[in-house]
């Protein structure tokens, strides 16, 4: 489960955004999966000032064979956490910035740099990561509404589906996965009034890289 962070409460709030839903777009890949992009092919150039195309920029961070160090390992809430405490915005800012030079991809670290930068009142750098993070967390909405088996959020990883539920302003409550095929991830989730249900995801490059490393391992 996605280790918590606690931002300022008034920084979350402006990250708060209301997502009016996207019909659904992409189904569960049934054929075989590609092969991944080596690690020692150079990712894409990123400005995070100019504009981008998110749809294009997480499938190609999905698609590598590094994803995992990249994106996942060591992932630095207790650093930046370690920044806000005391009142360092900056140096949080900072944090998330050094992340984000390998791992543009992240929407949740956006959104942590986001509300430091807020907090530290430098608003021009708050919007840029708050763009991205609507951004990312939009390309993955619009591949479904998540109620369903049928219509689940495609998600580049595990972690982006608890940006999304950031995006949507839900709380997670619990965790399955269906016995597919797809599999599929079932967060139980909750609204602000304490309301319940079930969102499908489908972290398909996730199962994919999985894969791959599974396989590598097998003698």
């Amino acid at each position: 489960m996605e280790t918590s962070v606690v931002l300022p409460r008034m920084a979350a709030m402006l990250l708060v955004a209301t997502y009016a839903g996207a019909p659904f777009a992409q189904s569960p890949r049934e054929e075989d999966p590609p092969s991944l992009t080596p690690a020692e092919t150079p990712p894409p150039t990123v400005d995070f000032a100019a504009n981008a195309n998110f749809d294009e920029l997480r499938a190609a961070y999905a698609k590598r064979a590094d994803f995992e160090s990249r994106c996942e390992l060591d992932r630095p809430g207790q650093e930046f956490m370690g920044h806000v405490n005391a009142k360092d915005f900056i140096g949080a800012a900072q944090v998330a910035e050094a992340w984000l030079s390998h791992c543009p991809v992240d929407a949740s670290i956006h959104m942590w740099a986001a509300a430091a930068y807020h907090e530290a009142g430098d608003q021009p750098h708050a919007d840029v990561h708050k763009r991205w993070f609507e951004g990312l967390t939009d390309s993955a909405l619009r591949s479904g509404d998540g109620k369903s088996s049928k219509s689940p959020i495609v998600t580049i990883s595990v972690k982006e589906e608890y940006a999304v539920l950031s995006r949507l302003g839900l709380e997670a409550d619990g965790q399955a996965l269906t016995a597919g095929p797809p599999m599929l991830d079932v967060l139980h989730v909750k609204d602000k009034l304490g309301d319940k249900r079930a969102l499908y995801f489908y972290p398909e490059w996730h199962f994919i890289r999985l894969a791959q490393k599974l396989k590598e391992a097998t003698p």
